[in-house]
């Protein structure tokens, strides 16, 4: 069907015969097809070994993300930048600046109440799937009698990668790349159970941040981590 479609049948020898120039062709689009094929198996191969790199080891509180960042009609703009228009245009008091000094002093507090095993004073800056997640947690550290201590947490740098509105709430996800001191202690002893008390840790973590349109406050909504840092 290949060959008839491009007007290749019956060619050469003019009674349905099967010539040298018939040979040829046939070769050379055999030849044409193999290359397509490596090629797209080849970009294959290197797609799956990126989506299977590595799994995160962090051990600070690690719940799934309550909330995923939507995904954006097509559009010709960057979908970040695109995001972030439509929450200007709703909150004129918005900024790129004001949102990461925001979020990192949320981050701070909220690594601060899970060290504490107290959420009472950041219950606000979580939404209820969140608290419950971080809180079960708690509890579950509690149980064991177990404690997981976040210290000398230093962020080097925050940047907002996604924004945008979905079903009447504004999101942001920002990435934080940090480095801290994480480990796991016997509740009384102190005697450390995993991590290091001395090697802090580097790590990239993903916030998302939501609010429905027109409020003031954000809360977080999810978090998602990264390797190789």
């Amino acid at each position: 069907m290949l060959f008839r479609s491009l007007g290749f049948a019956d060619s050469g020898t003019g009674g349905g015969g099967f010539g040298f120039g018939d040979l040829l062709l046939i070769m050379v689009i055999l030849g044409i097809i193999y290359f397509v094929v490596k090629r797209f198996r080849a970009r294959n191969t290197m797609q799956m070994s990126t989506a299977g790199a590595g799994s995160y080891s962090y051990s600070a509180p690690t719940p799934v993300p309550a909330y995923a960042s939507p995904a954006l009609e097509a559009s010709t703009e960057d979908p970040k930048l695109e995001g972030l228009r439509h929450i200007r245009e709703m909150d004129s008091s918005f900024s790129e600046k004001s949102f990461k000094d925001l979020s990192e002093d949320i981050f701070f507090k909220i690594q601060g109440a899970w060290t504490k095993r107290d959420l009472s004073n950041v219950r606000n800056l979580l939404s209820p799937d969140m608290f419950n997640v971080f809180q079960q947690d708690m509890n579950r550290m509690v149980a064991e009698k177990q404690i997981n201590r976040l210290e000398n947490i230093a962020v080097r740098e925050v940047e907002i990668v996604d924004a945008g509105q979905d079903r009447g709430e504004d999101f942001i996800t920002a990435r934080f790349y940090a480095n801290l001191l994480d480990y796991t202690a016997d509740d009384k002893t102190g005697q450390v159970i995993s991590g290091s008390s001395t090697d802090p840790v580097k790590f990239v973590e993903y916030w998302t941040f939501s609010r429905n349109v027109g409020e003031k406050n954000w809360v977080l909504s999810g978090i998602s981590q990264e390797t190789n840092h």
